[in-house]
Parts: C-alpha cells; structure tokens; sequence
C-alpha cells in the first residue's frame, strides 16, 4: 500500500483535484461577478467601480489572514491585477465572439492555473495550505449565496 508509485498517483490525483478546485472558484470569481444581472448602472455585475473596489478589498483581507510579508503582498497584487487584466481580455474576446462561450472555461480554468502557479511561487508551505483553505471557504459562500438566490427565484 505504501508502494511509491501508489503515493506518487495518489499525489497526482489530489494536486489535480486541487486544481480543478481552483478552476471552479478561478471561473465563479471571473465569471460569477458579470452574471448576477443589472446593477446600479445597468451593467451586469453593478457598477464597475464598487466591482473593483470590492475584489481589491478581498485581496488586501487575503493579504492579511496570510500574514504576508511586504515583499510578498507587493508580488501578491500584482499577479492578481495582472491576471485580472488577462481575465477582462478574455471576458471581451468571449463578448466579442472571437470565443466561444461553450469553449470559455477552458480559457478559464488555464488562466487561473496559471496564476495558481505564479501565486504558489511566492508562498510558503503554511502560507500555500491556509490560501487554498481560504479559497475552499470563499467558494462555498459563493455557492451558498448562489443557491439561496435560485430558492429565491420563481
């Protein structure tokens, strides 16, 4: 049972599970925010700037329950304002077309693994476990805050 090719494919499977993890909650932050339908202005998700404002506000909370350090929480938000540039791109290219919608996940779920790689360079082994811990918590929010909006709904 405790063979290495056993634990090597069992730590295959969970590092994959992990990630298919982050692909959910990578696709329900991106996505999630434009589908919740008009906002103030109009715009799907609300206004812009209270989107921006409330995404910046999670990242410094984040910052902060992983205790990172100044150098850490520099490189912390620029990965996350770099791939929310990228996400953006990739939510136009959808809206425009030049994706397809049935095929956007994809695009989605390799995007947020490449920031899960990028976010995992920059923290260390506690840091790594409590980040995922946090993103586990967060998804089930979002996921409870979903189904009581559908119980909701006629």
């Amino acid at each position: 049972l405790n063979h290495p090719s056993t634990q090597a494919s069992t730590s295959k499977r969970l590092i994959m599970k992990t990630k298919h993890l982050f692909a959910i909650l990578f696709s329900i932050l991106t996505i999630g925010a434009f589908a919740q339908g008009p906002g103030m202005n109009g715009q799907r998700g609300g206004d812009p700037a209270e989107r921006e404002a409330r995404m910046k506000e999670e990242m410094e909370k984040t910052i902060i329950a992983l205790e990172l350090n100044e150098e850490q929480a520099n490189q912390f938000r620029e990965i996350n304002e770099r791939y929310g540039v990228k996400g953006k791109e990739l939510r136009e290219q959808v809206k425009s077309g030049e994706i397809p919608r049935e095929e956007s996940r994809e695009y989605f779920m390799d995007l947020m693994l490449e920031r899960d790689d990028e976010i995992r360079d920059i923290l260390d082994k506690p840091q790594w476990k409590a980040y995922k811990k946090l993103q586990r918590e967060r998804q089930e929010q979002m996921m409870k805050r979903r189904n009581d909006r559908a119980g909701r709904q006629p």
